[in-house]
């Protein structure tokens, strides 16, 4: 069941960067900032779902932007758009990490009491 549910997740990760690598390269789009938080928003609720796969889902998403950017144009400046796919796919696995450890009470804020 694990290995359906990972090339689910794959299938899912690929489509949505698609998407939004699609929009964005629309000639009427405009808007780097929405693309930006997008990457973010999409990478993050991946990187949720398995935190162990993160830097997987951060280039299944980001990854149609350099690709298709060094097809096209030669230009490899695309790859810096890879950070933002992995700030939000290792953000959405310390969030999932974090909240795993304080349901199971190990949460230590490193504020007094337990010394």
């Amino acid at each position: 069941m694990n290995r359906i549910l990972f090339w689910l997740q794959l299938i899912v990760a690929l489509i949505i960067g698609y998407a939004i690598y699609w929009v964005d390269a629309r000639p009427t789009w405009d808007d780097a900032g929405i693309t930006a938080a997008r990457l973010i928003i999409a990478s993050a609720l991946m990187g949720t779902a398995a935190p162990q796969w993160a830097w997987f889902w951060a280039l299944a998403i980001g990854g149609w932007f350099p690709l298709m950017g060094i097809i096209h144009s030669g230009n490899f400046r695309y790859v810096l758009i890879l950070g933002f796919a992995f700030l939000g796919a290792y953000a959405g696995a310390y969030s999932r990490k974090t909240l795993a450890s304080f349901v199971d009470g190990n949460f230590d804020c490193g504020i007094g009491g337990n010394q």
